[in-house]
């Protein structure tokens, strides 16, 4: 007791720089109305308020984000938003939206502060910051339901996410300095220390900045489902749970900050993650990704009806690859530039119009910062050899080098018809190096048809290319063919064979592979009950066609050792693997519907999303997105969530969260039992300056296989990994200056 009195005593001094308003009762203190018309940034160029934008979005604040319970971010967006869900998959974590789980990320587009982070030659959103198991810089978090490709471009094909970090006008007054640490330590060696600091000035300067380290040792890996059936193809032997990787065990950093003056803003953003790839099955087991990005921002107000905002920025990914015991596996880098400016204006009478222009380059294939461009899948007595590093860069280079420009130009107009009536359209128009110019469109309408009923109608498209390593080349001695060797297939002359291992023909030159696109009509309706009952329900309509998949050309080895095709050379596992266009389309319906209950103590909402497989031509069975009996690949059709926080006195706050996947179906069509997921979160506002929360997640200790999907055409198809985490509790202390 005299240790804790000890320590009561010196945070006195603290206690006269606090707020008085804390973040949860500041989100309570809002009405509904407030809470279902939130200002959002990244859907459209004309619309903020978020029942009139042209798309489904949902927010999570920074409030709801602290009380999830949640594990990682990527995991707290799957708890909030009806509509995606995570999948795992062999090397990767994967981001689904409305039952289309792909073999990467790069069909998703994740930004911070509207910037476009996504990695082009291979796995987009950097998992560096999905992954993490810090998001305390987050002030909330904007996530597209669909594609957002009018206003983004490629990579918005299924979804997008937007992060808004915090900044000093989130934080204090004029005049005023703060400044916030806070620790966190839990089960399973999970330890971490953050800061804010933030001042603002009356003269139009702020400055904002933000830091932290976050450790989790994960939990060991039960020797269930994938991770026992599936052999280790390793120098280590055995199954995948023996390896060593352990269950989403990761190293965090990051470094965030923001100076505002006047018009402009600069800022720089600093992610580093390295964790364990524990599906993976060979020897390259962990990941580190090192992400930094720096920015100028221009907004100004020109007049009341025009205004103007330019932005500019350069990122660098640096990638490395090591095995459970440290030996270094490869890795490489790539870097990228922009540029974008946005002229609106309402100028004309009932319109609100935005036209705009965008650059993009992408450089990939170079070293990484350890001068390693190589990718090796084994560990082999090369690796204790001194010129492993040097000829596996070339021997084994991961990428090839390529310089990749995207020119774009959009336009974008709401027309207010009447006062409940507005009529909406969007066109994008997209260059790129490597294939045809795309058009995005977007048209709908927004209808207010009484004061508490509302529609909307909306009918877009997204579209997302091959990603970059389809173009530059690269994985050598892994089989991967580019395309510029898709019209020397033929001359390689290999052969075909029937059941009965009689030659028919030769495999034919490949078709260029086209940008995937999706089609989406959405009704929307709004109906508020009451001041304290919202429901609304989004239904939707989805083709994909030219869906991205991967094929194979493989042959047994002692029957026809594999020629080179022109420039690439067979994978050491005597087969060559590509980007292709599957033929058909899909067309699938959904519905996510949200009631919302709001009070001064309470707020909850329950969600159920839907999604069904309408038709699909054959050849789409067994490929990217579903399996042979049309079933989507790893992606459950049913989810109900609960999400609560609620006010339990002045000083204590509750935040509770319930997911329920029904069930869901393998790659190999075999249908397996959902999980019950429960977290929460109990805060308690201990002095005038200090809060003190405990976290918990998996409260009913869920244990049933995981969603899994698998690389097409893998012969070991997964009924399920072992990825939920057992039971575990974490603390947190924060403490205001």
């Amino acid at each position: 007791m005299k240790v804790v009195r000890l320590f009561i005593f010196l945070l006195l001094p603290f206690t006269c720089f606090s707020q008085n308003n804390r973040d949860t009762l500041d989100l309570l203190s809002l009405s509904l109305e407030e809470l279902i018309n939130v200002k959002v940034s990244v859907a459209s160029n004309v619309v903020e308020d978020l029942r009139k934008q042209p798309v489904s979005v949902t927010t999570i604040t920074h409030e709801q984000l602290e009380l999830s319970g949640a594990r990682t971010l990527l995991d707290a967006i799957m708890i909030f938003v009806p509509g995606v869900f995570v999948v795992e998959d062999q090397d990767d974590t994967i981001i689904g939206f409305r039952g289309l789980a792909a073999d990467n990320n790069s069909k998703v587009l994740l930004l911070v502060n509207g910037i476009n982070l996504n990695t082009e030659f291979f796995w987009g959103p950097p998992g560096a910051i999905l992954n993490s198991t810090n998001y305390d810089y987050i002030e909330r978090v904007e996530v597209v339901r669909g594609p957002g490709s009018v206003t983004l471009g490629q990579g918005a094909l299924l979804g997008v996410i937007n992060i808004v970090t915090k900044n000093a006008d989130d934080v204090i007054e004029p005049n005023k300095l703060k400044s916030n640490i806070w620790g966190t330590a839990g089960l399973d060696g999970l330890f971490g220390a953050n800061g804010h600091f933030a001042i603002k000035g009356d003269g139009g300067f702020s400055a904002f900045m933000t830091g932290g380290v976050n450790h989790y040792n994960g939990q060991s890996l039960r020797h269930e489902g994938w991770a026992n059936d599936r052999a280790n193809e390793g120098y280590l032997g055995g199954s995948v749970a023996d390896i060593g990787t352990r269950l989403k065990r990761s190293e965090n950093e990051n470094f965030l900050a923001g100076i505002t003056y006047n018009d402009f803003k600069v800022s720089v953003m600093y992610f580093n993650q390295n964790r364990d790839l524990y599906n993976f099955y060979r020897d390259r087991n962990r990941m580190r990704q090192t992400q930094w990005t720096t920015s100028l921002e221009y907004n100004k107000s020109i007049n009341e009806k025009l205004s103007i905002s330019a932005s500019a920025n350069y990122s660098n990914d640096d990638f490395g690859l090591s095995s459970v015991d440290g030996y270094i596996m490869g890795g490489t880098k790539e870097s990228r530039s922009g540029a974008k400016f946005v002229l609106k204006s309402t100028a004309i009478k009932n319109h609100n119009i935005a036209v705009g222009g965008e650059y993009r380059n992408f450089d990939v294939g170079h070293e990484n910062r350890r001068g390693h461009n190589f990718i090796n899948n084994l560990i082999s007595d090369d690796v204790m050899d001194p010129n492993y590093f040097e000829e596996s860069n070339e021997n084994k280079q991961w990428v090839f080098e390529q310089h990749t420009d995207v020119f774009s130009f959009f336009l974008e107009d709401y027309f207010q018809v009447r006062e409940n009536l507005a009529l909406f359209a969007a066109l994008r128009f997209d260059n790129h190096t490597f294939w045809e110019p795309n058009i995005s469109p977007r048209v709908g309408s927004f209808f207010q048809a009484s004061e508490k009923l509302s529609f909307k109608l909306t009918y877009q498209e997204g579209f997302r290319g091959a990603v970059g390593v389809f173009y530059s080349g690269g994985f050598k001695q892994d089989g991967f063919l580019e395309a510029a060797n898709f019209d020397q297939v033929a001359g390689a002359a290999i052969p075909v064979f029937d059941a009965n291992n009689v030659q028919t023909g030769i495999e034919q030159n490949l078709p260029n592979t086209k940008p995937e696109k999706i089609s989406s009509t959405e009704l929307t309706i709004n109906y508020d009950f009451s001041d304290h009952l919202n429901f609304s329900a989004v239904t939707f309509y989805n083709r994909v066609k030219n869906v991205l998949d991967v094929g194979v050309i493989v042959r047994d080895p002692v029957v026809w050792p594999l020629p080179n095709i022109g420039s690439d050379i067979p994978g050491d596992w005597n087969g060559y693997w590509f980007f292709k266009n599957t033929e058909g389309s899909i067309d699938e319906i959904g519905f996510e519907g949200s009631l919302i209950y709001k009070s001064n103590r309470l707020y909850t909402t329950l969600s159920h999303s839907m999604v069904q497989v309408v038709s699909a031509d054959e050849q789409q069975k067994g490929s990217m997105y579903l399996n042979e009996q049309n079933n989507f690949t790893a992606y459950p059709q049913n989810v109900t969530r609960l999400n609560t926080l609620v006010s339990l006195g002045s000083n204590f706050s509750l935040g509770a969260n319930y997911l329920y996947y029904y069930g869901w179906f393998s790659p190999s069509n075999q249908a397996v039992a959902g999980n019950h997921l429960m977290s929460a979160s109990l805060k308690y506002h201990l002095l005038q300056s200090m809060d003190l929360s405990i976290h918990g997640l998996n409260l009913l200790g869920a244990n049933n296989l995981y969603p899994m999907t698998n690389n097409v055409n893998d012969p070991s198809l997964s009924d399920g990994t072992p990825a939920v985490e057992k039971t575990s509790f974490w603390v947190k202390v924060n403490f205001n200056f």
